[in-house]
């Protein structure tokens, strides 16, 4: 299978949430790419490990990566180099950085100069989260607002789902449970249209986390052993036990606090 083949089946992989079966794509994608030098099948490869090492291998191994991209990027305003600023500004977002929101911004606005839609949206939906994990709150709805007009417009459903399952989150902390329970419905339609079963499995914990927090323990367990079962199926048994283990905490009553404490949220990707 040649280069492009496997970097078209990793993305269709993303989409789908299968971490593990497009991170296996990109190695081989990559060795080949550098065994025939081919810089941009390796860079393109070395962005998706930037998706898939995060959600396997944690922030240390995203920053690895990042590393090596950054040593191939071509000098000036790039595709690549907008990928690289907003990732690399939401990873050190979430490692508590004070450059982070900088970074995104830059990527905002390399995306922009360049008229990629699709690219600006998820830089700006990197950018809402870097805010976000920072505690500026204040912007964090208004530019997930432009990000999803954005990511509406070019039909990009696999982040669009991603998109708000991180508004579902914010709305949560705010207190909004209305409007975040019709964001993790938004999940679940976009994540219907793109096949993508991690998104199905992080609505469903979500929807459990709210129902729980309405008191609802019987609706809470039941969401709770779904996303068990589909985080089980993509392989990911770590998620897979902490939400099998709500769900029997749950049914016997566990406290509201020890849940939180076991569900943590998803990968940081983009």
């Amino acid at each position: 299978m040649d280069i492009q083949a496997e970097l078209g089946l990793y993305r269709v992989a993303l989409g789908e949430g299968d971490y593990r079966r497009a991170d296996s794509l990109l190695t081989s994608a990559i060795s080949k790419a550098r065994r025939i030098g081919d810089r941009g099948g390796e860079i393109d490869a070395l962005i998706g490990f930037s998706n898939t090492r995060s959600a396997t291998g944690g922030l240390e191994a995203s920053f690895a990566v990042l590393d090596s991209l950054r040593a191939l990027l071509p000098a000036g305003d790039t595709w690549e180099r907008a990928q690289y600023l907003c990732r690399l500004g939401l990873y050190r977002a979430v490692a508590s950085a004070a450059d982070a929101s900088d970074l995104t911004r830059q990527g905002v606005v390399t995306a922009e100069r360049l008229g990629e839609r699709r690219l600006t949206g998820q830089c700006l939906e990197a950018h809402a989260m870097a805010y976000s994990l920072m505690g500026r709150g204040d912007s964090v709805l208004a530019i997930m607002d432009r990000a999803e007009g954005l990511l509406r417009a070019t039909h990009d459903h696999a982040s669009l789902a991603r998109l708000a399952s991180r508004r579902s989150d914010e709305l949560q902390f705010r207190g909004r449970l209305g409007e975040a329970k019709t964001a993790l419905g938004q999940v679940l339609a976009e994540a219907e249209i793109s096949r993508n079963q991690e998104r199905f499995a992080f609505a469903y914990g979500g929807l459990g986390m709210l129902a729980l927090r309405l008191d609802d323990l019987p609706t809470a367990v039941d969401h709770f052993e779904r996303a068990a079962a589909l985080y089980d199926s993509l392989g990911d048994r770590d998620r897979a036990v902490v939400d099998g283990v709500v769900a029997v905490g749950l049914a016997g009553a566990a406290a509201p606090k020890d849940v939180q404490r076991r569900r943590r949220g998803g990968p940081v990707y983009v």
